[in-house]
């Protein structure tokens, strides 16, 4: 059985997103603080990496561009969150 790193690695994504996110005031849900923004942040990267490990082994299918398209989205937080709290 072939693990389809790509379909781990879009869940890890949205999950990372997901958590990172809430902790910012439209949708505040907050049960672990400040640090929620750094453990999705983690999650994120750790989807990133499985993105990638799918990349190089050529998987098949089109979830692997998608999961890398993603780094995209992980630029832009990194400078909100620059923008908003002003240091990382």
């Amino acid at each position: 059985m072939r693990k389809k790193y790509s379909v781990y690695s879009l869940i890890f994504i949205a999950l990372g997103i997901f958590i990172s996110i809430m902790g910012f005031p439209p949708i505040r849900i907050e049960f672990l603080g400040m640090w929620e923004i750094f453990i999705g942040f983690t999650i994120y990267l750790v989807g990133l990496i499985l993105g990638g490990k799918a990349f190089l082994k050529k998987e098949k299918g089109f979830l692997k561009y998608i999961s890398l398209l993603s780094v995209v989205f992980g630029i832009i937080y990194v400078v909100f969150l620059f923008g908003i709290i002003g240091q990382i």
